[in-house]
């Protein structure tokens, strides 16, 4: 019930009752009303969905393997066009060859790795600046 009322935007002013069974029927044609016929925006936008992925932030936990990327590398400050002494591209090889080599047996390569780095360095709380090239992704960090 809580997630169908807060997509639905509306703000509750009182506790809610988790005794009495819900009626869903009604529940669903209140939202449907709702909806349809107020035109209710039911959805986040961009920037909603932004804020709120930046608050939940705290309440993440890291994979190994995010530790040790944001061990050693940083979003360096600006873009590679304007700052381009603040940071470096480098591919997803020479990413995970640094790992291997600082990490040793902590970490391993294997088919999904540069995939996993990849998806890492993409997250929305990273989102390094990446670019496409031939021999494959490449992504401008910054040594720690």
């Amino acid at each position: 019930m809580v997630l169908v009322v807060a997509l639905a935007g509306i703000d509750m002013e009182a506790d809610i009752d988790f005794e009495t069974p819900i009626d869903y029927p009604q529940l669903y044609a209140q939202l449907e009303y709702e909806v349809s016929q107020q035109r209710l925006r039911y959805h986040l936008t961009r920037e909603e969905e932004h804020a709120l992925m930046e608050h939940n932030l705290r309440y993440q936990r890291l994979s190994q393997l995010g530790e040790q990327l944001l061990s050693l590398f940083e979003k360096p400050e600006g873009t590679s066009q304007t700052n381009p002494d603040g940071g470096q591209w480098m591919s997803l090889k020479d990413i995970s060859a640094r790992l291997k080599k600082v990490f040793k047996g902590a970490y391993t390569e294997d088919d999904g790795s540069y995939i996993r780095i990849g998806n890492y360095l993409n997250r929305p709380e990273c989102k390094f600046e990446s670019d496409r090239k031939a021999s494959g992704m490449v992504y401008w960090v910054k040594e720690r």
